[in-house]
């Protein structure tokens, strides 16, 4: 259906354009809801800022979290490592402080029981040395006692005194290489040089 509206001149002069009510009344409050609109973006702009704020605090918090948990971390591994690494160090160090300490002891103890080894041996070879001087003179005479004792079963008086045949009896005793000369010490190689430093010292 179609209308047509006439209009008298009188009217049209008057006529202004019809608008609906909405379009005249959102001039009228389009400085309203600007003012709200701008409140609005405001709240949500400070808001926003709010929750960007906390989300940041939230990130500094969650850094420094993880810096001090990386730092625990790096404590303890550090912490650990050098322990094991000290505890390596020490037991190096003990173990060769204790070597060498060990040695050092035993030698010394060595040392001192070879004083009185060598003490000892000293006492027997000057025991040995007088029973050797004693057998010369005791072998002499009873080499003496001997032959004048086979001179007088044959029958046979003594041709010279005592004291002669005694002297001509050591005199080849004497010159024996077996009974005379000078005496030999054999020994286990190994021990060489021990026993040449302790000849020395002796």
């Amino acid at each position: 259906m179609v209308v047509m509206i006439v209009m008298s001149k009188k009217s049209q002069s008057r006529w202004q354009p019809w608008l609906p009510d909405e379009i005249t009344i959102w001039s009228n409050l389009n400085p309203v809801i600007n003012r709200l609109q701008e409140e609005n973006d405001n709240s949500s702009v400070e808001d926003n800022e709010k929750d960007v704020l906390n989300k940041i605090n939230q990130l500094d918090e969650l850094k420094a979290q993880a810096k001090e948990i990386g730092y625990q971390e790096g404590l303890s591994a550090g912490h650990q490592a050098g322990l094991v690494k000290s505890q390596q160090e020490g037991y190096q160090i003990g173990y060769q402080q204790g070597l060498t300490e060990g040695h050092q002891a035993a030698t010394n103890e060595v040392k001192k029981e070879m004083v009185a080894i060598t003490q000892q041996w000293q006492a027997l070879i000057i025991e040995f040395r007088h029973c050797l001087e004693g057998l010369d003179s005791i072998i002499a005479s009873r080499l003496m006692q001997i032959a004048l004792q086979a001179a007088q079963l044959l029958g046979q008086p003594a041709v010279c005194d005592g004291s002669a045949l005694l002297n001509q009896i050591s005199h080849f005793l004497q010159q024996d290489p077996l009974l005379s000369g000078t005496r030999q010490l054999h020994v286990n190689p190994a021990d060489l040089a021990l026993i040449e430093s302790q000849l020395v010292i002796a």
